[in-house]
C-alpha cells in the first residue's frame, strides 16, 4: 500500500511539473517609453498617469515609462534622434508636431487625448474686455508661437492687431509670475493657473481658447513609422489604455484629482475647479481625438504661417488613424453624443 502511495505521489508530481513546463514562464510585460512635452504635467495631460495608476497599462501587458521634456521641439528631437529609446511622444502644440513630420522625420500622428486647445487668456484686473488690451503688454514666447496665435484668436475678432499691443517675451513658466508681478497685462495659461492667479490677484478670464480656436489641435501622440509597423499591437494596446482612462475620468472626479495632485503638484482646490471646466466643455477625448476638421484646420494654419518648406502636405501624410480605430473597435466603438465621435 505504501508503494502504491509513493507511485501515485510520483505521478501527481510528474503531472504537476509537466503542466508547469508546458505553461512556460510568465510572459514578460512589453515595455514602452512615452515622452511628454511638458514637465511637470498639468491636469489636461493627466491621461497617461491615470492609465498607469489605474492599472490599465498592466491590463494590456505593458510596462510604461513616462518621461517629461521641456517643450515640443525637445521632445520631437528626442523621438527622431539616433539611439533614442522613446517609443511615442505627446507633442504640444499640435502644429509644431505636424511641421516636424513635414520635414521628413517619418513620424505619424496617431492619437490625441486632448485635441481641444486647453488654455485661457487671462488679463490684469483693470482689463475687462478685449478692446481694453490696446496699448498693453502681452506675454508670448515669440511671434508665430503658440501663445501669440492664441492671443490673436481673441484680439483679431475685436479689431486688434499686433500693432495695438506691446509683446513681452516670456517662456511658459514665466507667464503666471509676469502677470502677478505686473510685467505683463495679458497671458495665455492653463486653467488651474488661472484659478491660482485669481486667488492672489483679481485677474480676469477674457477667453477660453478652445472656444475661440475650436479646431486648433492642442496635443497629439506620434511615433516613428518603422516602430508602428514593427510593434503595431503594442501601440494599439497603449492607445486603448489611454482611451479607457479618459472615459473613466469623466465619471470619477475624486480619483482623477487624487492622481492629478500626485503628479502635477498643483493644489487640490485649483485642480478641482479646473476639472469642472474641462469636463463641462469636454476637453478630453473619449475616442481617437483627431477630428477631420481639427486636422484640416491645423494643417491650413501651418501653411498660412509658412511652416511648410515644400508646400502643404496631405493630412494622410501626417496622420495614421488606423491604430486608434482598431483600439476603439475593441472597446465597442466610438462614443457618440454628447461627445464628438471623432473626438
Amino acid at each position: 500500500m505504501r508503494r502504491m502511495t509513493n507511485v501515485c505521489g510520483s505521478l501527481v508530481a510528474a503531472v504537476s511539473l509537466g503542466a508547469l513546463l508546458a505553461a512556460g514562464p510568465a510572459s514578460a510585460a512589453e515595455r514602452i517609453h512615452a515622452g511628454l512635452s511638458v514637465d511637470p504635467p498639468y491636469l489636461v495631460h493627466i491621461t497617461p498617469f491615470l492609465a498607469q495608476d489605474l492599472g490599465y497599462y498592466k491590463d494590456e501587458g505593458l510596462e510604461v515609462k513616462i518621461s517629461g521634456f521641456r517643450g515640443g521641439t525637445q521632445l520631437h528631437q528626442a523621438l527622431v534622434g539616433a539611439g533614442s529609446d522613446l517609443d511615442i511622444g505627446l507633442s504640444v502644440p499640435g502644429p509644431l508636431l505636424l511641421t516636424g513630420i513635414s520635414k521628413g522625420s517619418r513620424m505619424k500622428t496617431i492619437y490625441s487625448h486632448a485635441a481641444k486647445n486647453e488654455a485661457v487668456l487671462v488679463t490684469a484686473p483693470d482689463i475687462k474686455n478685449v478692446t481694453d488690451l490696446r496699448g498693453r503688454k502681452v506675454a508670448i514666447e515669440g511671434i508665430g508661437g503658440y501663445s501669440h496665435i492664441g492671443f490673436l484668436s481673441v484680439a483679431e475678432p475685436a479689431g486688434l492687431t499686433d500693432k495695438d499691443v506691446t509683446y513681452v517675451r516670456a517662456t511658459p513658466p514665466q507667464r503666471l509670475p509676469f502677470l502677478l508681478n505686473g510685467n505683463a497685462d495679458a497671458v495665455v495659461i492653463h486653467v488651474e493657473d488661472f484659478y491660482r492667479a485669481q486667488r492672489e490677484k483679481p485677474v480676469n478670464e477674457l477667453a477660453r481658447l478652445w472656444r475661440t480656436q475650436p479646431y486648433f489641435l492642442y496635443a497629439a501622440y506620434a511615433a516613428h513609422e518603422d516602430k508602428l509597423k514593427e510593434r503595431r499591437e503594442t501601440y494599439v494596446k497603449f492607445l486603448r489604455a489611454n482611451i479607457r482612462a479618459n472615459r473613466f475620468l469623466y465619471k470619477n472626479k475624486d480619483r482623477v484629482l487624487e492622481v492629478a495632485e500626485k503628479y502635477t503638484k498643483a493644489p487640490r482646490w485649483a485642480l478641482d475647479k479646473a476639472y469642472d471646466v474641462l469636463v463641462e466643455d469636454k476637453v478630453w477625448s473619449v475616442n481617437a481625438g483627431l477630428p477631420a476638421k481639427t486636422l484640416e484646420y491645423t494643417n491650413d494654419l501651418n501653411q498660412k504661417l509658412a511652416q511648410y518648406d515644400k508646400g502643404k502636405p496631405a493630412v494622410g501624410q501626417l496622420v495614421d488613424l488606423s491604430l486608434a480605430q482598431e483600439a476603439l473597435k475593441s472597446l465597442g466603438g466610438a462614443m457618440g453624443a454628447p461627445f464628438d465621435p471623432g473626438h
